[in-house]
């Protein structure tokens, strides 16, 4: 997990970058990764971020509702690896002549939908071009090899959570409250063995879902209530939590179910807000209503799929709308057995960790660890997760040398097959 210092030994040190869920907002960190093996230790020596042009902003989302074609895809993925970059560049600015041996990278991307779930992904970013304009070797592409063995694309972050977050002693819950809300268990444990029972499923219940009930409630108007200001004016109408865990899927989410952005967030509002009408609801009940469900559906969540032994003792909140101060009012009383704290009480910035997470999927790819399972994606088998496009030779020669000089005297038995 993360720590202060990689002490006397020798660290491997990356950087991750992340766009977040709705591609706005450019994160890089820079952390060391300490030791032969998981969990490890890993230190996270800076981090520093970016905001992407609102035109390329609108240019990305766009491609999500619609096909785009090669021609429009290549300037697109050229403008956001040259802002990833540039981002890179003031990051590696700020640690000195230590440069990190490789980037990982981790972006919403585009997805295609056959069936009802995510068939194919096409990223972001142009690695070969990323490659060239920093000399880095650069690894991503994470979900590209979960699909083709049966997965789901994601969740891509429960290996990584369990690594940089899990406790030895504490096993602990970490509830990501964004655009839809995303519960992951990580089991107490210091072996690798820990990773085996590693869980985490999702609900579209989320912020996306109480962004679009706020604009669709206020004719059309921007209401930014991520703080709960409204939410907390309202009234809970009963009717209007048991109508929105129906046509959610129920209380508790499928396990087979994971969407990679907020899919369902449009349908649920467009539902919730006709039954609001029927009810002759305020927008401030509505509001309330969907938060209490959503607080409901994560206490419910965590009492009923995270195992009983050993006993759970910490609820680890992270995302934007863990600030909702009604939404956090409702999970701390229902979760009133549990320890429930925010992620800086783990001396971890927010920032920090989409980038980290990044960087963690990078350090698995490199130390050929399998970064997902059955029991998190949906995959046959644990696999390799990302691909890889060597920097610059004297770069590529440089990481070889590392991982080279990091091999375990005893190297495990999937390394002979």
């Amino acid at each position: 997990m993360l720590q202060s210092s990689c002490g006397v030994l020798e660290p491997l040190g990356l950087v991750g970058v992340a766009i977040d869920g709705l591609s706005r907002r450019l994160a890089a960190a820079r952390v060391d990764f300490c030791g032969l093996d998981l969990p490890g230790r890993s230190v996270l020596r800076a981090t520093t971020t970016a905001v992407l042009p609102e035109s390329l902003v609108t240019r990305v989302d766009e491609g999500q509702q619609a096909p785009l074609s090669a021609a429009a895809v290549a300037p697109l993925q050229a403008e956001v690896s040259v802002a990833i970059a540039k981002l890179v560049t003031e990051l590696v600015a700020q640690t000195g002549s230590d440069r990190p041996l490789a980037i990982g990278v981790l972006d919403s991307g585009w997805w295609q939908l056959a069936a009802g779930r995510a068939s194919a992904r096409l990223g972001l970013a142009d690695s070969s071009l990323l490659a060239e304009l920093t000399g880095l070797s650069v690894i991503e592409d994470f979900a590209a090899r979960d699909l083709a063995l049966g997965g789901r694309g994601g969740p891509l972050t429960a290996v990584p959570l369990w690594a940089l977050l899990h406790d030895a002693k504490k096993s602990r819950v970490v509830v990501d409250l964004d655009d839809t809300t995303q519960v992951t268990y990580l089991p107490a444990c210091c072996e690798s063995s820990g990773l085996a029972r590693v869980a985490a499923f999702q609900m579209t219940a989320g912020g996306e879902l109480l962004d679009r009930l706020a604009k669709a409630m206020s004719d059309g108007r921007p209401v930014d209530d991520a703080a709960g200001r409204l939410a907390v004016q309202g009234r809970k109408h009963s009717k209007l939590i048991d109508f929105l865990l129906k046509e959610s899927g129920g209380v508790l989410p499928a396990a087979d179910v994971w969407e990679p952005r907020a899919w369902q967030a449009e349908r649920l509002a467009v539902r919730l807000v006709e039954q609001a009408v029927a009810e002759d609801c305020r927008v401030a009940d509505v509001l309330c209503s969907t938060a209490h469900g959503i607080a409901g559906a994560v206490a419910q969540a965590v009492h009923d799929r995270v195992p009983k032994t050993p006993p759970l003792e910490q609820v680890i909140l992270t995302g934007r709308y863990r600030q909702h101060g009604l939404l956090r009012r409702e999970i701390f009383a229902q979760l009133a057995d549990v320890e429930v704290l925010d992620v800086e009480a783990l001396e971890v910035e927010e920032a920090a960790i989409e980038p980290a997470i990044a960087a963690t999927l990078a350090y698995l790819h490199l130390k050929q660890v399998p970064a997902t399972g059955t029991q998190i994606s949906g995959i046959q088998s644990p696999r390799v997760l990302g691909r890889l496009t060597p920097g610059t030779p004297q770069a590529w020669q440089r990481l070889l040398k590392t991982l080279a000089g990091n091999l375990p005297a005893r190297l495990p038995l999937r390394s002979a097959i």
